[in-house]
């Protein structure tokens, strides 16, 4: 087990970046599904018993799918911004945990030992 932990805040952005990227090219892709899915109408018909059970399960489908990646979309969009602050807040966290160590030695003018 390591003794120490260790983050790369540069990184934990760029991921954060990336993950917003992905968010944003998603969201693209499921409006053009639903654009496109508009876009046949209804092929079955609805003119008979079988046209009527399958817009009737389509319909019940498209919603539900509709509603999931528009939930899951939200749920989503959140993650790169708190990316971000939590590499923000990290590193806030490890400078002021680190102040009281150098803090008093640069008070004192100490630059470490004395080099022969």
């Amino acid at each position: 087990m390591a003794a120490e932990l260790e983050v790369d805040h540069a990184l934990l952005a760029r991921y954060a970046d990336g993950l917003g990227d992905a968010h944003a090219r998603t969201r693209a892709t499921v409006r053009a599904y639903l654009a496109e899915m508009a876009s046949f109408g209804r092929p079955w018909g609805v003119n008979n018993e079988v046209g009527q059970a399958i817009d009737t399960c389509f319909g019940a489908v498209h919603e539900a799918y509709t509603q999931c990646q528009q939930d899951n979309l939200g749920d989503y969009a959140a993650y790169p911004e708190t990316l971000h602050k939590t590499a923000v807040v990290h590193r806030s966290a490890e400078d002021a945990s680190m102040a009281p160590i150098h803090d008093p030695l640069e008070r004192t003018g100490w630059h470490g030992p004395p080099t022969s």
